[in-house]
């Protein structure tokens, strides 16, 4: 008895209390400890946010700009051709029967 507890504690099979199941998620979790590189990490990921919003609330082009710029690339035509063509596409008529159809597919003769 005494042996096998000398083995397990001071031995090469030496255990640890560890975590159930996974280290990450839960009442349990392993927090890591935050150091100073995670901090300096922190505020430049915070900088690099910032200046992308800045460029996302003042952009390169006015709305007259950017609408003159489709339109030298015809991106304008494109998209009015797009809408008439939905526009024409017309719904055909179409019974009850022809939508119960699909119903019958499952149906055998015994």
């Amino acid at each position: 008895m005494h042996l096998t507890t000398i083995l397990f504690t001071r031995g090469r099979f030496h255990f640890v209390k560890r975590i159930p199941g996974n280290i990450w998620i839960g009442k349990h979790r392993y927090v890591p400890p935050v150091t100073r590189n995670k901090k300096l990490q922190l505020w430049k990921d915070l900088a690099v946010e910032e200046e992308t919003m800045v460029y996302l609330k003042h952009p390169y082009l006015t709305e007259a700009q950017e609408w003159n710029h489709a339109k030298a690339l015809g991106k304008d035509d494109a998209r009015k051709a797009e809408i008439m063509k939905k526009r024409r596409k017309k719904l055909e008529h179409t019974t009850m029967e022809e939508h119960l159809l699909r119903l019958n597919i499952s149906r055998a003769w015994e």
